[in-house]
């Protein structure tokens, strides 16, 4: 079916979070065609003996039939064949379970001819053969019902009774057996719509709908071949559903004739159906599409704008990487698609939003050192000790450490960004004023040689960051703020690490009176730090969680005594 539609808006690219809704109008514009449409036909007809008017009728009425068609305009040719039942051949019954007469043609007096040759026999049983006669005309283009690859394919079935279900190899002699299902599969695969005209008879008043059993005790040459009959009613509405096709209850043989022409020239002047359809992996966000059953009877002569309601839902809950799905927006015409648009749905990484409290994002680390962090001449450790993450007005309260860094590194913390300009602004005065050094991340050992020349004569130091967030480097679950007075008087030293030796750490070996204990940007609940009164991580030992402890000997026995710690995580 060749329809050059539009569809606006011509694309979607949504972000939707868990439970999110979004709704829209998309538009769907028909033109009114001026391509001819392509259409093969193939008459399949039940020519069991209850059919005997109806068939005459045809055989009468065919040729005005074939002419009324072929003068709409259209490119359309037919083909013919009849289906009778099972067994077959069965002598002095009928001849053949399914005969294919003519192939697919525009030669209209070929058909006739066909459709004439059409003779009415018995058959054994109510159900008939028309499972195998649909599996047969079910072929690929280029075989010998003859199907043009670009054509619309229609089989126009008629007939007064349901079929057998299964149609076992046994009895057909083919490789396989034949069932609905399996029919159903294969029309649909080749695109192969099924209009059906069913007529009632004695045995079957729903005529191709009835029951496919048999009466109990009823002649049956099936059963020995095929063991009990099955299937359920409902067979030819199944069938039509399934290929977009349509079954037309309580045709008669006064009828057959004016329906046959009714419904084959709506098949080929009107969409029967235009719908839209989610398909791919954006389809489970499709809370809704209105009107679900589409618009109808289309006529091929007008323009058509048709507006369909979509809804919808975020589905997919958020993870720590965003997601991306790809999929379409289809229109289906007469259950074909013609159209449609591209559809990609992200769902945003989820954000966790940094722990409260002045250390919940640490990008990055200074460390001051008393002396030489590296061995020198001199001999000796790198003395005190201070860490820095925020920004501090005076290094003199309560740090104790203005005008006492010899050396100094800047490292990564948790939240480090490795595209990030880093700097740290280092003065010579409290609250950032006076001459000024600038440092980037790095090893500085000795702040007295050139060309830095600034050793001893630190006292605020500030952070040039505003850079996103990175992933943890060292994680840093809680942070801990030591002083060596009560109620947080003195001096005071910052733990963001695991500390082996506090005496040469930072001088602090029996000095943490009270502590102030802060979330880190890894904080989980249960996390903690742990004081150890000996060096290692070894000796008696308090675990300290979030919160203020102002007197260690009163509320822990503990005070002066630690000498390494340990972050506890649960």
């Amino acid at each position: 079916m060749s329809i050059p539609i539009q569809v606006s808006p011509s694309t979607n690219d949504l972000r939707l979070s868990k439970d999110q809704t979004l709704a829209e109008m998309v538009k769907v514009t028909i033109p009114k065609s001026g391509v001819v449409p392509k259409v093969d036909a193939y008459f399949l007809a039940d020519t069991t003996s209850s059919m005997n008017t109806a068939i005459a009728a045809v055989k009468s009425g065919i040729l005005d039939v074939l002419t009324q068609i072929q003068a709409l305009g259209s490119d359309v040719w037919f083909g013919a064949g009849d289906y009778k039942d099972f067994p077959a051949p069965d002598a002095g019954r009928h001849p053949y379970a399914f005969a294919h007469q003519c192939s697919l043609s525009a030669n209209i007096a070929d058909v006739k001819a066909a459709v004439d040759a059409w003779t009415t026999t018995s058959g054994r049983d109510v159900p008939e053969a028309q499972f195998y006669g649909l599996d047969q005309v079910a072929e690929p283009s280029g075989g010998k019902i003859g199907w043009r690859a670009d054509a619309k394919r229609l089989i126009v079935w008629f007939g007064d009774a349901a079929g057998h279900d299964a149609v076992c190899k046994a009895i057909s002699r083919l490789s396989y057996d034949i069932t609905e299902a399996s029919v159903t599969a294969k029309l649909v695969a080749q695109k192969i719509t099924v209009l059906a005209l069913s007529l009632k008879s004695s045995g079957a008043p729903a005529g191709l709908d009835d029951n496919p059993k048999p009466a109990p005790g009823s002649e049956n040459g099936y059963q020995p071949y095929c063991s009990d009959p099955g299937g359920t009613v409902g067979q030819g509405t199944r069938i039509t559903k399934a290929t977009a096709g349509k079954l037309v209850q309580g045709v008669s043989a006064d009828t057959i004739v004016e329906r046959i022409a009714a419904e084959l020239a709506a098949q080929i002047t009107v969409i029967g159906n235009v719908s839209l359809v989610a398909s791919g992996a954006t389809a489970p966000f499709v809370q809704a599409i209105a009107p679900v059953a589409g618009y109808s009877s289309l006529s091929r002569d007008q323009d058509h704008e048709l507006a369909f309601d979509v809804s919808w839902l975020g589905t997919v809950a958020a993870t720590s990487e965003a997601q991306v799905f790809n999929g379409s927006l289809d229109v289906v015409a007469d259950g074909e698609t013609i159209g449609g648009k591209t559809v990609k749905i992200t769902v945003p990484a989820i954000v966790i939003p940094p722990p409260p409290g002045p250390y919940g994002q640490i990008p990055i680390i200074v460390e001051l050192y008393q002396d030489w962090f590296t061995n020198n001449s001199l001999g000796g450790g790198p003395g005190r000790r201070l860490l820095l993450s925020q920004d501090t007005s005076n290094l003199a309260t309560p740090y104790e450490m203005d005008n006492n860094a010899t050396s100094l590194k800047i490292r990564p913390g948790p939240n480090f960004d490795p595209k990030a300009n880093y700097q740290v602004s280092f003065y010579r005065d409290p609250n950032y004023i006076s001459s000024q050094l600038i440092l980037t991340p790095g090893e500085y050992p000795d702040l007295n040689a050139g060309p830095v020349n600034f050793g001893d004569a630190i006292s605020s130091v500030k952070f040039n960051q505003g850079v996103p967030p990175a992933p943890p480097v060292t994680p840093i679950p809680v942070v801990a703020e030591l002083y060596d007075g009560n109620n947080y008087a003195g001096r005071k030293l910052i733990i963001f690490e695991n500390v082996d030796n506090l005496a040469t750490y930072s001088d602090y070996d029996n000095r943490t009176s009270s502590v102030k204990v802060f979330p880190g940007p890894n904080y989980t609940p249960g996390d903690k730090i742990r004081l150890y009164d000996s060096f290692n991580g070894e000796g008696k030992y308090i675990d300290l969680a979030p919160g203020e402890y102002p007197d260690l000997q009163k509320s822990h026995t503990f005070g002066d005594v630690a000498s390494s710690t340990r972050f506890i995580r649960e």
